[in-house]
């Protein structure tokens, strides 16, 4: 299943009262694959994606403008974050040199073969925040696998030659 996300600038701008975006995907036997994506154009979205599954593996897809918290489990299988990068060509985004740290990947001190849990964005443990307010991404299996792909952009580098 894939899930395609806009949002528009003045509901960006406007104080983060809820949640753009909230869905639930619920399966019992059979594999789960969900991509949740940004349209083209669009600011980033607060949304909760909650998915559970009971035997079948679960593999769920975030594309880089995601930032949030994570909580991947599972009784008796391997709960796992994949990371990817990819390279940043366009030539719009705002690159004021420091938004690297804005948008890398932090896992909990207590992360087990059976769960994940953590946070992308900045430094600050998600606890500062209001977890009414900010995006949340929750992955539950009994006996299957579950996978989170988190994709990260690669910033473009320039070649120098002497």
């Amino acid at each position: 299943m894939n899930v395609n996300i806009a949002v528009e600038d003045s509901f960006y701008f406007s104080a983060p009262k809820h949640r753009n975006f909230e869905t639930k995907f619920k399966n019992f036997n059979a594999p789960m694959n969900v991509s949740v994506a940004h349209a083209i154009g669009s600011k980033p979205a607060r949304v909760a994606v909650i998915a559970d599954n009971s035997q079948g593996p679960i593999d769920v897809f975030l594309d880089p403008l995601y930032t949030g918290i994570f909580d991947v489990r599972t009784k008796e299988a391997k709960a796992e974050v994949v990371q990817s990068f990819v390279s940043d060509s366009s030539s719009d985004r705002d690159d004021d040199g420091d938004g690297d740290d804005e948008h890398e990947l932090h896992f909990d001190a207590r992360v087990s073969e059976e769960r994940t849990r953590g946070w992308i964005g900045d430094s600050r443990r998600p606890e500062q925040f209001d977890r009414n307010k900010i995006s949340r991404v929750e992955l539950t299996n009994s006996l299957g696998p579950v996978r989170l792909h988190v994709t990260q952009l690669l910033k473009p580098s320039t070649a120098v030659r002497r």
